[in-house]
């Protein structure tokens, strides 16, 4: 026999409010997921309209990748050379190799030429990022490139 210390039909009230809770907070992730990738997919856009298809290389653009960032390649630069020149703050590679001189591993684990994984440069947007914002770090890319 099952002996139970609750009695017929007794829910577990606590666990369905934290269950709708939980639910409410999937919905609205998915939804600003959503809008990051909406941010994200209009910065690459634009920096591929603005420098062309042969400066501009997104990384992994067809994979499955994180809404909020972008790594992509200004080819016949040098992302340390670029990023001293804008005034936004980006990183150069990947997360885990921002600081080095070398091509990180990780890109080229990923079928990034060495001479494009040091032209590398990662953006990524925030919740409250805005188009306008993405058009702005397009436009001192831009300004980068040419000096």
């Amino acid at each position: 026999a099952v002996v139970s210390t609750q009695s017929t039909g007794t829910e577990n009230t606590p666990m369905i409010a934290g269950l709708g809770e939980a639910a409410e907070q999937a919905v609205a992730a998915a939804a600003a997921s959503s809008s990051l990738s909406d941010v994200r997919d209009c910065f690459e856009g634009l920096l591929l309209k603005e420098l062309g298809e042969d400066v501009v290389r997104i990384h992994c653009r067809v994979a499955p990748r994180l809404p909020n960032t972008s790594n992509f390649a200004l080819r016949g630069t040098r992302s340390r050379d670029v990023l001293e020149r804008v005034k936004f703050v980006a990183s150069r590679g990947a997360a885990c190799h921002s600081d080095r001189e070398t091509p990180s591993q990780v890109l080229l684990n990923f079928g990034v030429s060495t001479e494009d994984a040091l032209c590398s440069i990662r953006v990524s947007f925030g919740q409250h990022s805005t188009p306008e914002e993405a058009e702005f770090a397009v436009s001192e890319l831009v300004r980068a490139v040419g000096q």
